[in-house]
């Protein structure tokens, strides 16, 4: 066999990939459940998709204030999102921390303005009808802001290659999209009921 000297030698070092899942540690049991309960609920809403459009497509009962177009890309929204922050929580990588992240706190801030909105809304005292609406909704707002919270734990933030600092960070940041998120999708339910 002859020598080549155009081909490169031939080296056992290990592959970034390799490299990555060796610095990063064991993967936290709570994101193990996380991102099985981000597939589960991502694959309903697959399934709510596909329901919606089928029932767009055969002309069915539109049930709700809302455009069928508003609700099929509502619903597929959290499809995509559930789905993927599922995989990018499972692999450990930056970008399925900061959609993980992200969804938990569009889901306090949805919470909270709709409690908000109730309020305001409401013919009696704030005061009176206040711990009623927080008794209400007060366990899943909880364990939402606990998932937050798991989030931004040191251990996990290593794992995902975040640093702490950066983290808390990124959660101003991602309050600021949901609050974005949740006006434009008020005013365009406002828009189609009012109507």
């Amino acid at each position: 066999m002859e020598f080549n000297p155009y081909e490169p030698p031939v080296v056992a070092a290990p592959t970034l990939e390799e490299e990555q899942r060796r610095d990063r540690g064991t993967r936290p049991v709570g994101i193990w459940i996380l991102s099985g309960l981000h597939l589960f609920v991502g694959l309903l809403f697959v399934a709510a998709t596909a329901f919606f459009v089928f029932e767009f497509a055969s002309g069915g009962e539109n049930r709700s204030h809302l455009p069928f177009w508003f609700v099929i890309a509502l619903s597929a929204f959290m499809a995509t999102l559930g789905t993927t922050s599922s995989i990018g929580m499972w692999r450990g990588t930056k970008w399925g921390w900061w959609l993980a992240t992200y969804y938990y706190v569009w889901t306090v801030l949805d919470v909270l303005s709709e409690k908000a909105f109730a309020l305001w809304n409401s013919e009696q005292p704030i005061m009176t009808l206040l711990p009623e609406v927080l008794l209400r909704k007060a366990v899943p707002l909880g364990v939402c802001v606990l998932i937050i919270l798991y989030l931004l734990k040191r251990s996990v933030c290593e794992f995902f290659r975040l640093e702490l600092r950066r983290a808390y960070i990124a959660l101003a940041v991602l309050a600021l999209i949901a609050t974005v998120v949740l006006a434009a999708t008020a005013a365009i339910t406002y828009w189609q009921i009012g109507a």
